[in-house]
């Protein structure tokens, strides 16, 4: 079985002629000591186009003269130890991942001096100042780096927080904050779950392809999320898609299921798996069962703070349209009970 740390040699990544995506394939290639990974699977843990990979496989089999500035030799010859998760983390661009291995190997150093700036730092890659900054606002966002900086001019901090705990934080901050941006909660709530159990990132959300055309009207319909490797076409329902609620009214509700209907004849005659998802369904253990019928899943413990995240919004948001449903159905039957009743007025007379 592959290590969960995973010794790379920083010379290869101190090439100029490199890409960062050559780079992080060469990573990819140290992943198991034992057997050497295809193409195929370098490009599905890496989440590295094929074509990509190809090109830097054919790069890496010529030799690279690694470059360091001057009184920094010593960084081509150290060897530093990374997670794995961190070379197949597939939303870290492939020079954030870089950035990571090299600040590991000039903090191994003691190098601070020159961890105290982005330039210096872009001196070292050879890249652009903006280039480092960006691939370190990333892996901060993903909580595989923690900075501080008192002021504009002062020198940069950099730490390495537990892998693992600050990839979770990380995770649950994103996913808040997408979910409280959201305009449609329940919409967002399915996507999220998609993010973390499907092992896809080929994927449009609020995608109109050309095949979902409704004939009758030739208007292009929406998928909530298409899944182009699988021909996966994923769309939420909540309550206006049976018929008018709170906030959709009934001519509203009728149209939506109207076009509701339209992409699942569409879907049929083309052979695509249009998986409709309802709020009963967000829970770990259903979408497990649903998404697994369709898709390639990860190997999501239920263990894991998004998940519990997950759930409890997911609860939070059934509960809500239970409480919308009941007031409905209240304020149903009073309308009917008024219609039903005598005018007071009349009464009187």
């Amino acid at each position: 079985m592959a290590a969960r740390k995973v010794p790379i040699q920083l010379s290869y990544l101190l090439c100029p002629e490199l890409t960062a995506s050559a780079k992080v394939v060469w990573m990819a290639f140290q992943l198991d000591p034992v057997r050497t990974p295809s193409q195929r699977e370098i490009s599905r843990l890496t989440g590295i186009s094929r074509p990509t990979v190809s090109k830097a496989v054919g790069r890496l089999e010529h030799p690279c003269r690694p470059y360091t500035p001057p009184r920094l030799e010593a960084l081509r010859d150290t060897r530093v130890w990374v997670d794995r998760d961190l070379i197949t983390d597939k939303r870290l661009p492939a020079m954030a991942r870089v950035v990571y291995c090299v600040l590991l190997g000039l903090g191994r150093l003691g190098r601070s001096d020159v961890m105290a700036s982005y330039a210096r730092l872009a001196g070292v890659l050879r890249v652009q100042a903006r280039t480092v900054r960006g691939a370190v606002l990333r892996l901060v966002e993903a909580g595989w780096l923690a900075i501080s900086q008192r002021s504009q001019r002062a020198p940069i901090r950099f730490s390495f927080p537990n892998p693992k705990t600050a990839r979770q934080a990380a995770e649950v901050r994103r996913a808040e904050q997408r979910f409280e941006k959201a305009k449609y909660k329940g919409e967002a709530l399915a996507l999220l779950w998609c993010d973390y159990l499907v092992d896809s990132t080929n994927f449009l959300d609020d995608y109109f392809p050309q095949w979902l055309t409704n004939p009758y009207t030739n208007q292009l319909l929406q998928a909530d999320r298409y899944y182009f490797d699988q021909n996966v076409a994923i769309e939420f329902n909540g309550p206006q898609h049976d018929g008018p609620t709170e906030w959709f009214s009934e001519r509203t509700a009728q149209a939506q299921i109207d076009r509701d209907r339209m992409k699942q004849e569409i879907s049929k005659r083309l052979d695509i798996a249009l998986v409709t998802l309802r709020p009963e369904d967000l829970t770990f253990k259903r979408m497990k069962e649903v998404l697994g019928k369709f898709l390639p899943l990860r190997p999501v413990s239920a263990t894991e703070p998004i998940i519990a995240f997950l759930e409890r919004k997911s609860r939070e948001y059934r509960e809500a349209i239970g409480r919308s449903v009941r007031r409905k159905r209240r304020k149903t039957k009073a309308r009917s009970q008024d219609v039903g009743r005598p005018d007071v007025q009349e009464v009187a007379v």
